[in-house]
């Protein structure tokens, strides 16, 4: 098995390679904590994020996003930030739901109508946030799967305007993507490693 493989045992049981890009001062953190579930409302709502086997290379993905992660950290702490690492995790699965395919899709599609059915009619009477409605389905979802998997159009990896300081962006997804439930359970702790590590210019 090689390092970013995807296993899917005989029980059902899916097992994949995951990477997660950030700051090499948070690895002890993360590792400590068994990983920090992102509570912002992005792409697949509340979770763990992790880039896999799929579109791109999930390691060069990871490694992209840590670079970006030191920049803006750079930025925040208005203090040079340079040294990044790219974590890699074996992640366990026995309920996911796989937006990549055509089932996990109807699946998606039919919580997001239970969720507009739900809806009073104050709420349905203002403009609803397609992106945010979509969010709250998938979050609605998490009750019933462990780990969501998808294509994502994310800035990472994408070419980069220097210059201008701007990502161009697309509506074609560049990268296959996880988000964990509840890290605690889905990943062995033993097997949160540190795969690269550099430093910025």
């Amino acid at each position: 098995m090689s390092s970013t493989d995807i296993v899917i045992k005989n029980n059902g049981t899916v097992i994949f390679n995951g990477f997660h890009g950030t700051c090499k001062k948070f690895f002890n953190l993360i590792k400590g904590r068994h990983f920090k579930i992102c509570k912002n409302r992005l792409y697949l709502g509340i979770g763990t994020y992790f880039f896999i086997e799929g579109l791109q290379n999930p390691i060069e993905l990871a490694k992209s996003w840590a670079i970006q992660t030191v920049e803006e950290e750079t930025k925040l702490l208005k203090t040079p930030v340079k040294d990044w690492v790219v974590i890699e995790a074996c992640i366990k699965s026995s309920s996911l739901l796989d937006l990549t395919t055509d089932e996990g899709s109807k699946v998606l599609a039919r919580a997001e109508e239970e969720l507009y059915n739900s809806l009073g009619e104050d709420e349905l009477s203002k403009e609803v946030d397609r992106f945010a409605f979509t969010v709250l389905a998938l979050q609605e979802l998490k009750k019933d799967h462990d780990v969501i998997k998808s294509f994502l159009c994310i800035k990472t990896g994408i070419r980069k305007d220097k210059e201008k300081g701007k990502y161009f962006t697309s509506i074609i997804p560049n990268s296959t993507v996880i988000t964990v439930t509840n890290p605690k359970k889905s990943i062995d702790k033993k097997t949160i490693k540190i795969k690269e590590e550099g430093k910025t210019l």
